[in-house]
Parts: C-alpha cells; sequence; structure tokens
C-alpha cells in the first residue's frame, strides 16, 4: 500500500510498524485507505490467503478478515508458521539464506472445506522487508492450484 519512508500514508504506516512491535487491529485511516486502494486495483480473486505474522497475528488476520468481507470472498488458506525456531527475518542478509530460512519457517495451509481454488488468489501480509516471503508463498500457491497470486502488503522497507 505505501512504503514506510512515504509522506502519505507512510506516517501513520510508521506509527503502526515502528518501535517494539505491539499487536493491534487495523487503524481507521488505513483501513479507509485500503478500501482506496481496493476500489482502484479492483483485484478478481477467488479467495484470500494470510501470511502468519508471529508479531502481529491480530493484525494480519484483522486485515485478512475485513478483505474477505470487503472482496466478498473467503479467506481459503494461511502461510502459516511451520518451525517458529526460525526467527522473523533470518537470513536476510543474503537471498539465499533468506529463502533457505522461509521455506523452514512456513507451510501453506489450505482451508479444508475448500482448498485453494484453481484461480487467482489475493496473498495478504503485513509488510514487506526482502520480499522473499510472498515470493516463497505465491510459489507454493501456485503449485498448491492457485492460477495467479495477487499480493497485498500494508507496508514496504526501503
Amino acid at each position: 500500500m505505501a512504503r514506510l519512508t512515504d509522506l502519505g500514508h507512510g506516517q501513520a504506516l510508521r506509527e503502526l510498524f515502528g518501535g517494539e512491535p505491539h499487536d493491534s487491529r487495523l487503524p481507521d485511516p488505513l483501513v479507509h485507505a485500503v478500501i482506496e486502494v481496493l476500489q482502484d486495483w479492483r483485484p478478481h480473486v477467488e479467495g484470500i490467503v494470510l501470511v502468519e505474522s508471529a508479531t502481529r497475528p491480530t493484525l494480519t488476520a484483522d486485515l485478512a478478515e475485513g478483505l474477505s468481507r470487503y472482496l466478498r470472498r473467503p479467506i481459503v488458506g494461511r502461510w502459516a508458521i511451520a518451525d517458529p525456531s526460525v526467527a522473523p527475518g533470518q537470513g536476510a542478509v543474503n537471498s539465499a539464506q533468506r529463502v533457505a530460512a522461509v521455506a523452514r519457517r512456513f507451510r501453506l495451509e489450505g482451508d479444508p472445506s475448500t482448498g485453494i481454488p484453481s484461480a487467482p488468489v489475493l496473498l495478504v501480509d503485513d509488510q514487506v522487508v526482502t520480499g522473499w516471503t510472498l515470493t516463497v508463498a505465491a510459489r507454493a500457491l501456485r503449485e498448491a492450484g492457485a492460477t495467479a497470486v495477487l499480493p497485498l502488503a500494508l507496508a514496504a522497507r526501503g
């Protein structure tokens, strides 16, 4: 949605992601900003997959649930933390190490009643640091049958 360094929504995102991690629901001004983005973008998806967060689980769940209501599409899975011993951001200084860490840390969990649709899905994350979490998750979703993966993150660092 915005870089943390941006002037517009960057300030609200810096307040949300700055300092010590705190978990909360998405603040109303950012809810409205996400709706603005969606009104312009109008992604055609059949399901939503959220990236699980160890530091902000309420925030990511709130975002995915709100998107599900707004787009009228189900949450069909999550890129779940399978190995919490792999620290968030582990290996970030080297792409090969980061990919390996993401592959060990996460596992795709589909909704048992619906599964991952053979259609485009929206992949939702709180923030992008290196891009590898979304990249590896997108690959897993494509392998699970999604025809396209459209990423949506609240914030991008850098």
